[in-house]
């Protein structure tokens, strides 16, 4: 069985009945099966993967968050209370290295009286 980007095999033998076990590395999560068992030659399941998280996102002030999760590749949408502009992105993409790809925006005040 291959290595696991971001994770790790417990196991090194391959023979018949041979028992293996899956682990991430901190900050991914496993995305398939964590164990796996060598029959006639085969493994029992695919090699799964670790795919990143992002810190997750609970608020912003003066608006609403919609999260669709926050595994690689999930996005996350900001939306502004009424008379408050959002200032930076309103959708955010969590990368492969865990990272939200921009800053968290906000939601400022209306300027329109002068």
């Amino acid at each position: 069985m291959s290595k696991i980007p971001n994770g790790a095999l417990n196991s090194r033998s391959r023979t018949h009945g041979s028992f293996i076990h899956f682990v991430c590395n901190g900050g991914y999560q496993l995305i398939g099966a964590s164990n796996a068992t060598c029959k006639d030659g085969r493994w029992s399941e695919k090699l799964p993967q670790c795919t990143a998280i992002c810190r997750k996102i609970f608020s912003i002030k003066n608006g609403k968050v919609i999260e669709s999760g926050t595994l690689e590749g999930d996005e996350i949408h900001f939306i502004c209370n009424e008379n408050y502009l959002l200032v930076g992105e309103n959708v955010l993409r969590c990368t492969n290295n865990g990272r939200w790809n921009a800053s968290e925006p906000k939601c400022k005040g209306d300027q329109k009286s002068i």
